[in-house]
């Protein structure tokens, strides 16, 4: 609590925050203007054609991104197609305050830069990848601030409204989905001694995650299984076509340079730094690139991540220890 109202007081998280409210409703007059827009998406435009009640509507396999999607196609109904773009960049905006959130102690220059990346690459992107971004960045957010033994009541419905914004996309929840059980498997292992109430707390969420969002998971996998059988080809090889694999399979040995140079400068700044890699870092920007194989939008999810693990380096934050850090910066005082 101390720390909160601290951060709140700090005359540079008013600075960022002001700043960030300010481009809230610059982008939303814009769009209004219609200088700036966003579309929503063939999917639920059907659904909501139907005018059929929620509970005549569960069950359907788009049914989720729907309920994400509805309160912007309201918007737009009532008031004009220009509402639907004020909706995403409400989703836009909260991403950008994560960006900055996470990076806060920081140095400005880098600060600003994640968040500016954020936004330009927001505008190359459609309705539901800005929404499954900020589904992503919330995800992130509770793995970077739930780095000790102690489990917070919190992460649990954060956590559900993440998978939930991330479910616009088959291909960005299931990158999610897995990510979230690869996180608490990974806290159970590292801090399981005995059984106490945060062990049992580390336990119920992701088996209540699971149990909830399992059946979405399945029919998401099964329904691109089924998807990607049509035609001629292959399975794997109707799969790669639909995201970067298909450059990898057209333009191998380019994609090959620059690959093996991507990762000599991430491994530069990885093992470069006075700071080993953890895990946790391999788990937000490898599982969504995995998923990228397949899919672009997928893919895009690694992008939040790698700014926040190559410019927290940089600025000298360390994400996945803030407690241990403070210490140090506290004994050196």
């Amino acid at each position: 609590m101390g720390d909160n109202v601290l951060l709140i007081q700090d005359p540079k998280h008013r600075y960022w925050k002001n700043s960030i409210l300010i481009f809230l409703v610059c982008m939303a007059g814009l769009s209004l203007l219609g200088q700036f827009s966003f579309y929503s998406w063939q999917q639920v435009i059907d659904l909501y054609s139907y005018g059929l009640p929620f509970d005549a509507l569960y069950g359907h396999p788009h049914f989720f991104r729907y309920l994400v999607a509805y309160p912007g196609l309201r918007l737009a109904d009532l008031y004009g197609e220009e509402w639907f773009s004020v909706y995403i960049v409400f989703f836009m905006t909260l991403s950008i305050y994560l960006m900055y959130y996470l990076l806060r102690e920081g140095k400005s220059g880098l600060i600003f830069l994640s968040c500016a990346s954020v936004f330009v690459l927001h505008i190359f992107m459609n309705g539901r990848g800005a929404i499954s971004w900020l589904g992503w960045m919330l995800i992130v957010y509770v793995m970077f601030t739930n780095t000790g033994q102690k489990e917070k009541l919190i992460n649990t419905p954060i956590l559900i409204i993440a998978l939930l914004l991330c479910s616009v996309s088959s291909g960005t929840f299931s990158v999610a989905y897995i990510t979230v059980i690869l996180f608490y498997a990974y806290k159970f292992v590292k801090y399981f001694k005995f059984l106490n109430f945060d062990v049992l707390l580390r336990i119920f969420i992701p088996v209540f995650i699971s149990y909830l969002y399992y059946e979405l998971f399945m029919s998401g996998i099964n329904r691109n299984l089924d998807y990607y059988r049509l035609g001629s080809r292959n399975l794997i090889y109707n799969m790669l076509e639909h995201g970067f694999g298909s450059f990898v399979v057209e333009h191998p040995v380019y994609i090959a340079i620059v690959l093996i140079s991507f990762l000599i400068i991430l491994s530069y700044l990885f093992f470069a730094l006075d700071r080993k890699p953890t895990i946790l870092e391999f788990i937000v920007i490898g599982v969504p690139l995995a998923g990228g194989i397949f899919g672009y939008t997928t893919m895009t999810l690694a992008i939040p991540s790698l700014f926040l693990v190559v410019f927290a380096r940089l600025g000298g934050v360390d994400l996945f220890g803030r407690e241990k850090l403070r210490s140090m910066q506290a004994m050196r005082n």
